[in-house]
């Protein structure tokens, strides 16, 4: 029988045992797991001495006072153990009870700032320290303590909890810094209350209005983000009474003057860069930002970036005119940028600088999705499939111009879908009520271009659809920033071709890097070539038109064109010889390469018809989309009456013709020239001159010869080339050779007197209408002077008053009192007598040619009577 140990040695052969192999002792297991460090509760350090001989002789090191909101507390010892520690847990076995041991002061601070590093930790806050950067100050977990820390007034504290509940990341850490003064430079992802962080410190700082001016600016890069920061500065600032401005005419000199003499005195300017600048070129400058306190950039990255629509030379220029050297700066953004980053280091080197999260990445709580359509016509057949399966609006869907978005609306809207569009090229009125109703709920599909991409925060966007690709990584963030806003989830839903693979590597690695899920082979694309990422982000790729027909149909309707012309001379013909009536209509057809096909029209409902005339348009263009007709609007016509077409009517409506459709024209028909043998049919478009002087609706002398506007510039004539069917060719030559020839004697008529009767009398009536124009402005020119003339007597007058008042030492009565007694005289617009003069050079124009067929035509018929004479 083997012995044990014998079986162990025989077991263990070759086995060598040392302290390098031994097993570790067993661990003792917690009960409970490891907690979070708990809110440090509000407590004070009492240092305690013990008594000694000197204690009743006063120490020069104690310290005498002690905050009172803190409770007693002695410090007994300095062991190592903390509260931190009774966190932790304890061990099974029984032990002692121990006394609680207190902080040091040293521990303490320890303490603090551990715990404001674990608080900057979990909310994403990443402090971006430099040399010259200042130290940030601790970060707030509550409004509350904004009144304890920084003695912000209860009502401001009340407003803000009206709106917020707590602070979000970027305003716990942005709200210190500015209210302890220190210049900022920030970046947040879209929708996480920037807004509100730099609007918080102002209000609080400003406390009550004043009669100095503007003492905040807050710069942004368009007019809809800066009337939204004025809405939420007048919901933070109720009750305050600070008054908070946007400029929204700069054209009228009476309204947008800010100067101190205009006596008209705001706390806070919210306006685009453009706009000031305009006003502090004018001389004497229109405004006055010399006591500037606070100037806020929102939407940095936008206004500094290198493109043609950068803003960086005027905002220099906004910067150098507010001049007050104690002036705080705070830079805001959802993205940041190497220009941002360079001229903000350049110019505010002393600042705190932090961001919230990855540095231009995606939101995680909007659901992004990437979806191939193979070509341009694949996005429509994609977009009206979402709409088939079912929509839940409000949407905002973004395309890479204006001439795209309104070629989108021009298809959707013909779908029976509550839809709108909004660019730059929409005069501020239109973009106002567009904004106003997608907020209202009216409109359920919102198209845009990159001007709705900054900053504005529509409530409750549900989808964001980028049918155009965006041209780099920090556009497609703003977009899809739309929604997915204050913790709300959203969707998005990216439209790419097999042409937009530049940027497609990149914008997959964001979906991923937000929690996305997008194929592996888009990770493993190559990475577009910096130049072509540069190029694409300067200047939107070329896209093929947005349209429902395919090519195939297309050309086929070009083969089959219908006789628009012909349509339209009948229209006016009929309206002329029934009711004496302007004849109108739309034009419709197709842009092809660089000229505009007409190929169909249909009238206008009449005035006294209870239709409405919209409604009755978009019917007849769905119609005509139905039976594979040219659906497109490319414009309108107009009769007229022997050459007198030029009005303020005509001007207004193509105004707006050529503003909403880029290619449109007016085509003008004269039905009583034509009927006597003269075909007169023209196309026209207005100037950029023109477009220009109703943009700023200026009709004033100087605004007209600023602009070098006249009636001999006022529209462009585009040359018009008829084209009929091959079948109506050959039916016309048919009737040529059915009609017999007769003796062409009849053309020599002489009888022009009622034309040029008619022609005569109707310049005569402009060449009095004209001179009513000319009267009024004299008189106006005359009440001018006589005012001027009275305001200098008084001023002379009151300068001699103010020298004996001072003489005998009392106070000088100001100018501005008697600048007040005058108000400007309204300057009659110019614009009727411009149209009247048109008119007359028109009528001059035909009475000349006129006048030249009837001496032809006598001429002509005295060589007739001459050779009959010598045959005889």
């Amino acid at each position: 029988m083997i012995k044990s140990n014998d079986l162990f040695r025989m077991l263990t052969c070759g086995a060598k045992f040392s302290s390098k192999n031994k097993p570790p002792p067993p661990k003792r297991k917690l009960d409970v797991a490891l907690k979070p460090l708990p809110p440090m509760p509000e407590f004070q350090v009492r240092i305690k001495k013990e008594k000694t001989e000197d204690d009743n002789q006063p120490d020069e090191g104690t310290i005498n006072e002690t905050p009172s909101n803190f409770k007693d507390v002695e410090v007994k010892s300095e062991d190592s153990s903390s509260d931190v520690d009774e966190h932790l847990g304890s061990a099974p076995e029984p032990r002692e009870e121990k006394k609680i041991k207190l902080m040091s002061p040293e521990k303490l601070e320890r303490y603090m700032r551990s715990r404001m590093n674990w608080l900057r930790n979990i909310n994403n806050i990443r402090l971006k320290k430099t040399r010259n950067t200042h130290n940030a100050p601790d970060p707030v977990e509550t409004f509350d303590q904004l009144t304890t820390r920084y003695s912000v007034s209860g009502q401001l504290v009340s407003n803000i909890l009206a709106c917020y509940s707590k602070p979000t990341p970027v305003q716990m850490q942005a709200i210190p810094v500015l209210l302890e003064g220190s210049s900022l430079h920030a970046c947040a992802p879209t929708g996480s209350g920037k807004t509100a962080a730099f609007l918080i410190p102002i209000l609080h700082h400003l406390k009550k209005p004043l009669k100095c001016g503007f003492r905040a600016l807050v710069i942004c890069p368009t007019r809809e983000l800066a009337m939204q920061t004025q809405r939420e500065a007048l919901r933070l600032g109720d009750g305050l009474n600070l008054r908070t401005h946007v400029i929204r005419k700069i054209d009228d000199s009476r309204k947008s003057d800010y100067s101190f003499s205009s006596g008209r005195f705001y706390d806070i300017l919210v306006t685009t860069p453009n706009r000031i600048c305009y006003l502090l070129a004018q001389n004497p400058p229109r405004i006055d930002l010399s006591n500037i306190q606070w100037i806020v950039v929102d939407e940095a990255d936008k206004l500094f970036e290198d493109s043609k629509n950068s803003f960086r030379e005027q905002l220099e220029t906004v910067l150098s005119a507010c001049n007050n050297p104690s002036k705080t700066m705070a830079f805001f953004s959802a993205t940041q940028t190497r220009e941002v980053n360079q001229w903000v280091a350049g110019n505010v080197p002393h600042r705190v600088r932090f961001s919230i999260g990855a540095i231009n990445g995606a939101t995680d709580l909007v659901e992004q999705k990437l979806l191939f359509t193979g070509n341009e016509a694949g996005k429509l057949l994609a977009f009206r499939e979402m709409v088939s399966q079912g929509l839940n609006p409000p949407v905002l869907v973004f395309v890479q111009s204006k001439d795209r978005a309104q070629q989108l609306f021009t298809e959707l809207i013909y779908d029976g879908l509550n839809v709108d569009v909004i660019h730059a090229d929409r005069t501020q009125q239109e973009r106002d009520n567009v904004v106003r109703a997608f907020r209202e709920g009216k409109i359920w599909i919102l198209i845009c271009t990159e001007l709705m991409s900054r900053g504005v925060d529509f409530k409750g966007i549900n989808l964001v659809v980028n049918y155009d690709f965006p041209p780099s990584t920090i556009s497609y963030v703003h977009r899809i920033g739309r929604t997915g806003r204050a913790g709300r989830p959203g969707k998005a839903v990216t439209y790419f071709t097999k042409e937009d693979t530049t940027n497609l590597k990149s914008i997959a690695q964001l979906i991923k890097q937000a929690g996305g899920e997008v194929p592996e082979y888009m990770l493993q694309l190559k990475n577009g070539s910096k130049q072509k990422c540069e190029k694409l982000a300067r200047k939107a790729p070329k896209r093929a038109t947005i349209r429902t027909l395919p090519a195939f149909e297309l050309a086929l309707l070009k083969r089959k064109k219908k006789l628009a012309a012909m349509k339209m001379v009948k229209h006016c013909h009929e309206e002329s010889l029934n009711n004496m009536e302007v004849a109108q209509g739309a034009l419709l057809g197709l842009v092809v390469d660089d000229r505009l096909e007409i190929t169909n029209c249909f009238p206008f409902p009449k005035s006294d018809e209870t239709i409405d005339e919209e409604e009755y348009q978009l019917n007849m263009m769905r119609r005509l989309r139905h039976v594979n007709v040219d659906h497109f609007h490319v414009g309108w016509y107009q009769s007229a009456d022997v050459g007198n077409f030029l009005s303020n009517t005509l001007l207004e409506s193509q105004y707006h013709y050529q503003t909403s459709i880029e290619e449109s024209v007016v085509v003008v028909y004269d039905t009583q020239k034509s009927a006597r043998g003269f075909l007169t049919l023209k196309a026209y478009r207005l100037t950029p001159q023109a477009i220009a002087m109703y943009k700023e609706r200026d009709f004033t002398p100087e605004a007209l010869r600023n602009l070098k506007v006249g009636y001999e510039n006022l529209f462009i004539e585009i040359p018009i080339v008829i084209k009929n069917s091959a079948l109506c060719n050959i039916m016309m030559s048919e009737l040529t050779e059915q009609v017999p020839e007769e003796e062409g004697t009849h053309f020599l008529d002489l009888g022009t007197a009622s034309v040029l009767e008619n022609h005569l009398r109707c310049m005569m009536e402009r060449v009095d209408e004209l001179n009513h124009e000319a009267t009024k402005f004299n008189k106006y020119q005359q009440a001018a002077i006589r005012q001027e003339q009275e305001k200098h007597r008084m001023l002379a007058k009151n300068a001699q008053e103010n020298a004996a008042r001072i003489a005998k030492g009392e106070t000088a009565v100001p100018e501005d009192e008697i600048n007040k007694l005058f108000r400007p005289i309204p300057v009659p617009t110019r614009l009727n007598p411009m149209i009247v003069s048109g008119q007359i050079n028109t009528y001059a124009q035909h009475i000349s040619q006129f006048c030249s067929q009837s001496l032809a035509k006598l001429y002509m018929t005295q060589a007739l009577q001459n050779a009959k004479d010598n045959k005889q």
